[in-house]
């Protein structure tokens, strides 16, 4: 089913629709899209190098447009798909391959139907509908966003799934869902957002009254509430100068009052780079910590390990003198 392109909704750009579109969304291409022509009449489809999960190199990859050659059964990096012929009213579907350019291995297909309103040439970019047909391998074995490392430390398995599901719907342009997720996460780990501000409070010595603040925030029951107790969270936490936990009450503000699908879903972003500030600034910190504790234990071993060898040494001298 094709899902139809929402009245506020902007037209994007090739490599970010390649990237990002699930099967039967449509949407107006903003960029360049099509590449050489041919004598006889015939134009290419540039394959724009794109951002995709890699199944060998278990994780993102830059993966390259190829092309098959049948003469030696390989793959060969092109910047077209196979031509086709374009009538004056230009209606047709391609299928665009790509090989993950580190290991050279993982090969993806991606079905592409285009609609435009007039025959394109080189010299002439027409308006152009596309719409994904499908996906090889499929979405579910592939196209999955899950949250980062960095979130799961923090937020705990709960808040990854909710960050996980609010990317998904940020990447199928569904605002409305991504910011429902994101406010959700927000609101039911609090406790643990303020946590990891205490720790760093903790870690960096922050005044008195930072750590009474938050230690107030955490026993307040909703998100709103526990923002007003904070009076300046941790000097390594802000922003610009500006408190996290202001700019994202800000945002959940703003989004509850948001219209269709494209403005939720420019907050649902800005909600999104917030939070992973936020945590990316408390993960450096605590990571810092741990690496301290670890080099501080490391070398309390060796002090250690190098006085056993001492006095083993001298109980043998002592033997071998009596």
């Amino acid at each position: 089913m094709t899902t139809p392109i929402a009245d506020d909704e902007e037209p994007v750009a090739w490599a970010d629709f390649l990237s990002h579109s699930p099967v039967g969304r449509e949407a107006v291409i903003a960029t360049e899209l099509y590449g050489r022509e041919t004598q006889r009449g015939f134009v290419a489809v540039l394959t724009p190098p794109v951002r995709w999960d890699c199944q060998s190199c278990k994780g993102p990859r830059r993966f390259l447009g190829v092309t098959y050659n049948q003469s030696n059964g390989t793959f060969e990096e092109s910047n077209y798909a196979r031509g086709f012929h374009a009538d004056e009213v230009m209606r047709a579907g391609v299928v665009l391959e790509y090989r993950c350019q580190d290991c050279e291995l993982a090969v993806r297909q991606i079905a592409v139907w285009l609609e435009s309103s007039q025959r394109p040439t080189l010299n002439t970019h027409p308006e152009t509908h596309a719409t994904v047909l499908g996906r090889w391998p499929s979405e579910e074995t592939t196209y999955e966003l899950t949250a980062p490392e960095e979130i799961r430390a923090v937020l705990g398995e709960d808040g990854a799934a909710l960050f996980g599901s609010g990317l998904r719907c940020e990447e199928r342009r569904l605002g409305i869902g991504a910011f429902a997720y994101y406010r959700r996460l927000v609101e039911l780990q609090k406790n643990r957002l303020i946590d990891g501000m205490l720790e760093v409070s903790r870690l960096t010595n922050a005044p008195p009254e930072v750590i009474s603040d938050l230690k107030r925030a955490r026993e307040e029951r909703s998100f709103s509430r526990a923002v007003g107790t904070v009076r300046v969270p941790p000097a390594l936490l802000l922003h610009g100068g500006h408190s996290p936990l202001m700019l994202l009450h800000e945002l959940l503000s703003e989004g509850i009052h948001g219209g269709g699908d494209g403005e939720c879903l420019e907050i649902a972003g800005n909600l999104r780079v917030v939070l992973r500030d936020l945590v990316g600034r408390m993960n450096a910190v605590m990571g810092d910590d741990k690496q301290l504790e670890a080099a501080v234990n490391h070398l309390l071993e060796r002090q250690r390990r190098k006085r056993a060898a001492k006095g083993e040494a001298g109980d043998l001298e002592v033997r071998e003198g009596a």
